[in-house]
Parts: C-alpha cells; sequence; structure tokens
C-alpha cells in the first residue's frame, strides 16, 4: 500500500502509522473492530485490505462530519481490542492500600520506562522467523479512564513440520497479555488471549503475573497477600440467573458417575439452554447441575458479535470444586466490561 499521503499526518511518522495498521489486523477481529469502531465513525468493509484503505483515507482526509475518526482514538481501538477482545481472565482481590501502592508504582514507572524493540513496535507482533528471545517482557504502561494497564508480550517458540520438503523449522509467535489495575476495585486482572493453546495458557498467566510480580516488587509493593478467586459458585449462579443474559451453552452433570449433557446452540440468538430439560432415564434418578457455562448479551445493533463471559473448568478440576479461570468475549464497552466482571466477582 502506498503510504506517501500519511505525510500530512504531522504527529505521526509513517513507520507509527503502518505498525498501527499492521496490528490493527493482526488482532483478526474484524467484526469486532466494526462494532466499536462505529462510535468514532470509521469506515470498515468486509475485509482487512479494504478496511485499511477506508480508514487510510478517514485519517488523511478528515472530515467534519467524523471528528472523532482521529489517529489517536484508532490507537485506542487497538488496544481495547487487544485488552479485551477475547481474554481468559485471572483475578486477584488486594487490599485498598496496596491498589494504591501499585498505581502510583506504576504511573511513576511510566516515566522511567525505558523502551525495548518490542515497545517500538507494538501494537504490530514480530515476525515468525524473529530471532528475538523467547520469554515474557513488558512491552507498555498506559493509563486509561479506567485504570492502569500493564501490556507484555509472551514470545514462544516451537517445531512445525514442512510436509513438502520433509524437514522441520523453528517458528517464534508472539502473544499480548495484560495486567490491568482498575481505578477503586481492589483487584488485580491477568488477561491472557483466549485464542492461545490450551496448553500454553497455564504458563502464559503464570509468566505475567510473575512478570508484574517482580516488576512492582522494585518498587517495594508486596504482593504476597493478593488472593486468587475462585469462580467455582459462578457457575450456578450465572446458570439459575435467568435474567443473566441468555445461555447460549452449557454442560449438565450430576454429582455421581455418570455422562454429561451438552445443550447447546450458539448460532440461533433466541435460544436458551435454560428452557431445556435434561431427564435420566437409567432409573438412577440422578439430578443434573450445570458445570459449564457461556451466556450471552445481544450488542446494539449488531448481528455478528455478541458479549459473552464462560465459565468452563474441566470435569476433573469441576469435581475438585477448582475453577479459577473464566473467559470474556467482545465486551460492548470497558464500562461493560468492568461491570460483568464486578457482577461475576459478586457471586463467586
Amino acid at each position: 500500500m502506498n503510504l506517501a499521503e500519511t505525510e500530512n499526518l504531522q504527529q505521526h511518522s509513517r513507520n507509527r502509522y503502518e505498525l498501527l495498521l499492521d496490528g490493527l489486523k493482526e488482532t483478526e477481529e474484524l467484526h469486532y473492530f466494526r462494532f466499536l469502531a462505529k462510535k468514532y465513525k470509521f469506515h470498515v468493509s468486509n475485509d482487512w485490505p479494504k478496511t485499511i484503505k477506508e480508514i487510510h483515507q478517514d485519517l488523511i482526509k478528515p472530515s467534519s462530519i467524523k471528528p472523532d475518526a482521529t489517529f489517536r482514538n484508532l490507537e485506542l481501538l487497538v488496544d481495547q481490542i487487544i485488552m479485551s477482545a477475547d481474554q481468559a481472565y485471572r483475578i486477584y482481590e488486594i487490599d485498598r492500600f496496596t491498589e494504591d501502592q501499585i498505581t502510583e508504582a506504576l504511573l511513576r514507572f511510566e516515566t522511567e520506562f525505558k523502551e525495548s524493540e518490542l515497545s517500538e513496535i507494538y501494537p504490530s507482533k514480530i515476525k515468525s522467523d524473529s530471532k528475538h528471545d523467547q520469554g515474557t517482557f513488558l512491552t507498555k504502561i498506559k493509563q486509561f479512564k479506567q485504570g492502569v494497564a500493564c501490556i507484555y508480550s509472551t514470545i514462544l517458540e516451537k517445531t512445525e513440520f514442512d510436509r513438502k520438503t520433509r524437514t522441520t523449522f523453528r517458528v517464534k509467535t508472539h502473544h499480548f497479555s495484560t495486567i490491568f489495575i482498575p481505578f477503586e476495585k481492589k483487584r488485580i486482572e491477568v488477561r491472557i488471549p483466549s485464542k492461545m493453546p490450551k496448553n500454553e495458557q497455564d504458563d502464559c498467566f503464570r509468566s505475567t503475573y510473575n512478570a508484574f510480580y517482580d516488576l512492582v516488587g522494585l518498587q517495594k509493593v508486596n504482593l504476597r497477600n493478593a488472593k486468587e478467586i475462585s469462580f467455582i459458585k459462578c457457575i450456578e449462579s450465572l446458570y439459575q440467573d435467568k435474567k443473566a443474559g441468555r445461555a447460549a451453552a452449557v454442560i449438565m452433570t450430576t454429582d455421581e458417575q455418570s455422562s454429561d449433557a451438552n445443550l447447546s446452540n450458539k448460532t440461533v440468538k433466541n435460544y436458551c439452554a435454560r428452557t431445556q430439560v435434561v431427564q435420566d432415564n437409567s432409573g438412577k434418578k440422578h439430578t443434573y447441575i450445570c458445570r459449564a457455562v457461556n451466556i450471552r448479551w445481544e450488542l446494539p445493533d449488531e448481528k455478528v458479535c455478541e458479549m459473552q463471559v464462560s465459565i468452563e473448568p474441566h470435569k476433573n478440576l469441576w469435581e475438585i470444586k477448582i475453577c479459577n479461570s473464566i473467559k470474556i468475549k467482545h465486551p460492548e464497552s470497558f464500562y461493560k466490561l468492568d461491570r460483568l466482571i464486578t457482577d461475576v466477582i459478586s457471586r463467586a
């Protein structure tokens, strides 16, 4: 794409502009971006190449009827997608004193933070053949109206097999994870991409939290009393609460040895699993209870995306009452996301 005209964006280098658009494409969240972009009246087409051209025109030819279609607001949209489009969460309770310590430390450290190679290319990602080291690295510290975010890059390396040449080769993957400290909520939110392979998610949660633990520790903030929240009670609470969205998918089971019953229809927006009844015809009179749930809410004027929360522990973990993570996808806004998290915590 010819970006010569972007020189008209006087306060932004061409490199910064290209990195932002690359980062937007790499989110792979075109439908969600379309929903969020309505607020600022950015043009969004049906594919990324056309969308990037439309955004390019919006920025180089400002219009009085679209005063909010700006580079700054596009940056905020990309941040919002990276931090909240489709994330798995672990949440830790802290006291108000610790929250104040963390916030003060991060805002102080924000001015001292020395940008790295990863910081300079954010929100874009490294190439698969990059020589960058593996690990979890602080990439950005950003302040929003709702709180302060530490955005981390997790770089992983794995071996893949080329069937044509029958040879193996190493590739790097780059994932963004976030530690978010909402103002006056007394909690730490650890967010990692839900799209990450399940066998890598626990390590990503751990490495992100440990990196943050060490970061604030250098600022004399002690997190040893932070308490990880268990969401095991939230499953049945959300399932039973008919006012809490629609149950797009649930897994019903019993306390005894028996098969699960999966009730799901994620494509029909008027389907709700709460209206379905599971009966046991074995003669053992098992009583089915909910052990996994996916709750959804329609977004205004949106046909594809829905706001949703999923709490779906593996059955082995559910049986021993362990559930330390939830997933939230396509929140309507940062404000609605905060309310949803607060509601789920209240059920814990």
